[in-house]
């Protein structure tokens, strides 16, 4: 077996890279409006380092998240910008590279022909070509656990010191890639303690710098277990039954039905289409008649890649198995070689089926373009809303999103349209206003009913009602007098504007309207405390009576116009049937939940007295 490379296997080499960048290319344009919540969040994790440089084995998160793919973003974030371009380029370029390392693998395994059929079946799969349009840690995942295994194999072949170490390297930083890159993980330590059994000493070498990289981030699952299989808890199955349904709903992914979650397929499209399940089939046949061993191997690197898959809901899921695909890959590179004993008339057939595949997988992801939609609840809307305000309304105007206090699209989006102001709060919680007036993208779906809520604190301009799933409003702001509020130190602004009922009685809920304006950024752990105290207070030996506590309501936006902001949050309190007759007073307070140290009036009270109320004795 010769591993170099002639002038013409490198001619085909760059065609075969040039069909990859191309499909992977293909749509790019039409998918500036289609940021997932996961690529937002690896975006912004990664300005987050930019912003802060730090060395982090493990983002907590979203659920938890391996943090090499943010190290990754992180150069392309500074080059172009925080752009939803650069996120869509860090996949691309990774899956070209990837199909790079594909053809070093394949070429280690099978020689220079088979490591070309292996990059050509990975260039053009629709799985990866779909899956490295899309900016998650995953495609990461595939190029360093690729060259992780391409270099333990070459390892083993040259047995040289520093192929070893190359190779410790490699798995070392894949552990930092993605859950499901554990599997690989624990097959590249098996192989390389079979192959010390077998008498290669500087296999050791690799095992401990592997073990020397993964430390970090080993130290952390150990110290931190529920932060680091949060994400694997969530997703994992409950019992055998489910476990045994996902097995067979992988039988027919490879020919009948694939992943149905349309942000990583076109719904129900099988892994193998007509001509890579005819040269799929030829790589099975040569490796089991003519090299077994390695066939043996690459069926055990299929099944180490889909056991996340098997044990986690949703199967056949696209995600979680993504390391089939190198399997896969190898599988049809083995085939080309198989080939070779049946002259040019062969590699003419084999040609022509890897081309027939790519104009598939071209024709199948222009149809996913034309249904394209996002699965997290109402991204489409967000999306096409704020590029559109971005488009057709002034740059100074506040821009703010009602609905969910978890909008990394938002976040995201504020960075890259860094000329205007975007924002987002929790609309079932507060209202945010600005003095100047603001926009706001009312996304139906996250809550129907927000305009009329906005409406009771603002006056109201509809600017576009739409059919599809936002509309876009400016709110005026009411007139509010600040003179008279509460200050708690220098962090904010409370001022009571209604109580109801003004005279309630046992078994009553009394509901209590703030306004609040921020005087600086605040952090998301303050609490308002709305407490009942009769004539004597807690700390003069009475008793808290009735707790109304909520946290500040969320709120996201630009600290350039914390000035220019304030929200309406409403408390409740519902009164205990069983008060004694007394006067009581309900005190209005502000602290930190995680420390419970309180923030401070003027007069360095902790509370202040803003109702009182009587509770008769009925019996006299």
């Amino acid at each position: 077996m010769t591993n170099r490379v002639t002038k013409r296997g490198l001619w085909w080499l760059v065609l075969v890279l040039f069909v990859a960048a191309a499909l992977r290319v293909y749509g790019l344009a039409s998918l500036t409006n289609h940021l997932h919540y996961d690529e937002a969040t690896s975006g912004l994790e990664a300005l987050s380092l930019l912003d802060n440089p730090r060395i982090i084995p493990f983002v907590t998160s979203s659920g938890g998240r391996e943090s090499g793919w943010f190290y990754w973003i992180a150069p392309y974030m500074a080059a172009f910008g925080a752009s939803t371009f650069a996120l869509r380029l860090v996949p691309i370029f990774t899956g070209v590279l990837t199909t790079a390392a594909c053809y070093v693998l394949g070429r280690e395994l099978f020689g220079k022909r088979g490591g070309l059929g292996t990059a050509a079946a990975f260039a053009v799969l629709y799985w990866p070509v779909h899956i490295n349009h899309i900016a998650f840690r995953l495609n990461l995942f595939g190029l360093w656990g690729t060259l992780a295994l391409a270099s333990l194999w070459i390892a083993h072949r040259r047995n040289r010191k520093r192929d070893w170490l190359v190779a410790g390297l490699w798995l070392g930083l894949t552990a930092y890639t993605y859950f499901a890159a554990r599997t690989w993980l624990l097959l590249g330590a098996l192989q390389c303690l079979w192959w010390l059994w077998r008498g290669q000493r500087r296999a050791l070498l690799t095992l401990i710098v592997m073990g020397l990289i993964g430390l970090p981030i080993i130290l952390f699952t150990l110290s931190n277990p529920m932060a680091a299989g949060g994400r694997i808890e969530h997703v994992a199955v409950n019992s055998l039954g489910e476990v045994l349904a996902n097995i067979r709903a992988w039988f027919g992914a490879w020919l009948y039905q694939g992943d149905t979650l349309i942000t990583h397929n076109l719904p129900g499209r099988p892994v193998l289409d007509l001509p890579l399940a005819i040269l799929t089939f030829l790589g099975l046949s040569t490796l089991f008649t003519k090299q077994r061993k390695i066939g043996l191997w690459i069926l055990g690197l299929g099944f180490f890649s889909l056991i996340p898959a098997l044990f986690s809901q949703g199967a056949p899921q696209y995600l979680r198995g993504y390391g089939v695909t190198i399997a896969l890959a190898l599988i049809i590179g083995a085939g080309m070689v198989g080939l070779r004993r049946y002259g040019l008339k062969a590699q003419f057939v084999v040609i022509v089926l890897f081309f027939w595949a790519a104009g598939d997988t071209f024709v199948d992801y222009g149809q996913w373009l034309r249904i394209k939609r996002l699965e997290v609840s109402a991204e489409d809307e967000i999306n096409d809303g704020l590029v559109h305000i971005t488009n057709q309304y002034p740059e100074e105007e506040i821009v703010l999103v009602p609905g969910s206090n978890d909008l990394p699209v938002v976040d995201f989006r504020a960075r890259e349209y860094g000329q205007q102001v975007f924002g987002h709060f929790d609309s079932r919680l507060c209202t945010v206003l600005a003095d100047s007036g603001a926009l706001y993208l009312h996304i139906i779906e996250l809550h129907p009913q927000f305009e009329l809520a906005l409406r009771q604190w603002a006056t109201v301009e509809v600017l576009e009602r739409n059919e599809l799933g936002y509309n876009i409003l400016r709110g005026a702001p009411l007139s509010i007098d600040w003179n008279d509020a509460l200050q708690f130190g220098e962090a904010l602004l409370v001022k009571p504007l209604s109580i109801t009922p003004e005279h309630p009685q046992l078994g009553d809920t009394i509901n209590i309207t703030l306004a609040i304006r921020p005087l600086q950024a605040l952090p998301p752990t303050l609490n308002l405390m709305l407490h009942l105290y009769g004539t004597q207070t807690p700390y003069e030996g009475g008793e808290l009576w009735a707790q109304g506590d909520r946290w500040l309501c969320p709120a996201h936006f630009s600290e350039a116009v914390l000035s220019d902001t304030f929200y309406i949050q409403t408390l409740t309190l519902p009164l205990p049937d069983s008060l004694p007759p007394d006067t009581y007073s309900l005190a209005i307070g502000v602290y930190d939940r995680e420390s419970g140290e309180p923030l401070y009036l003027p007069d360095k009270a902790t509370y202040a007295i803003q109702h009182t109320f009587s509770i008769p004795d009925i019996d006299r």
